[in-house]
């Protein structure tokens, strides 16, 4: 997988799922993911993030409840970033829940800066991101 950036998801039966390139009107390749994973009885044994030739790792099943992935776009503020002081970053993050909370690792990615990719961590409430995990 050269060149490859997105999740992949190891599963209960043995495979190996990459995440795709989302085709516009159709679930996205997670919904796709944990669609197919409830109708087919299939846990997710551990989650893993590549970015860049850089590679996260969530959890493993048997240290968290489920796991979380998910893109947020976010506008920072800064005089010396973007037009008039305004950029988009763009974020690529996979996580573990583990109680009532999502433990999370984001790529951060700045596209007007040498940097390629920045990481950072971060902890939510599990209801304010439910919707991202493989918890119903």
């Amino acid at each position: 997988m050269t060149n490859f950036n997105g999740w992949i998801a190891y599963l209960s039966n043995g495979e190996t799922i990459p995440e795709t390139e989302p085709i516009e009107g159709e679930k996205t390749p997670w919904q796709l993911l944990l669609e197919r994973c409830r109708q087919e009885n299939i846990q997710m044994k551990r989650l893993s993030l590549v970015f860049n030739g850089c590679q996260i790792m969530s959890m493993t099943r048997k240290q968290c409840a489920g796991f979380f992935q998910a893109r947020e776009v976010r506008k920072e503020f800064f005089g010396s970033m973007g037009e008039n002081g305004k950029t988009e970053v763009h974020f690529q993050g996979i996580g573990s829940v583990v109680e009532n909370k999502v433990f999370i690792t984001w790529f951060t990615v700045f596209p007007k800066t040498s940097m390629l990719a920045y990481i950072s961590t971060d902890v939510r409430p599990l209801e304010s991101c439910r919707i991202h995990t493989t918890l119903s």
